[in-house]
């Protein structure tokens, strides 16, 4: 066996006679594994690609909607009052308020509920993976 130094001393022919001489076995599986990985890279590369679109897509989409809202807000004149009466418009206000805080109630009271059956859940699983 050889030094590293004597290898990287040595010329291209004389890598090359070498390593022909060589009697290495190759695995059977190595061009299966090779051409495996290939395609793999291959797949990741076009998905990248494939990200890279729609992430751009999604840019100016988003740019287009943007500037079609600030510029359709500059055009339009400023917004004029519904209510005749500040009294009916405080009394509007405070109906659509009620009806949030009922809206964001209920809300809250779904993720409570779907919090201890996750929390339930959860304890079973860990049950059955001991």
């Amino acid at each position: 066996m050889k030094r590293i130094e004597d290898i990287e001393n040595m010329e291209l022919n004389e890598l090359i006679s070498a390593a022909e001489k060589a009697d290495i076995k190759v695995p059977e599986n190595l061009r299966e594994g090779i051409e495996l990985r290939i395609g793999q890279y291959r797949r990741h590369r076009e998905h990248r690609a494939r990200y890279a679109v729609a992430a751009a897509l999604t840019a100016l989409l988003s740019c287009s909607l943007l500037l079609g809202i600030t510029l359709s807000s500059r055009s339009s004149a400023m917004p004029q009052d519904t209510f005749d009466d500040p009294a009916l418009a405080y009394a509007e206000v405070q109906k659509i308020f009620g009806q949030i805080s009922e809206k964001m109630t209920t809300g809250a009271d779904q993720a409570i509920a779907s919090g201890a059956l996750f929390t339930q859940t959860t304890q079973q699983v860990n049950t059955i993976l001991k």
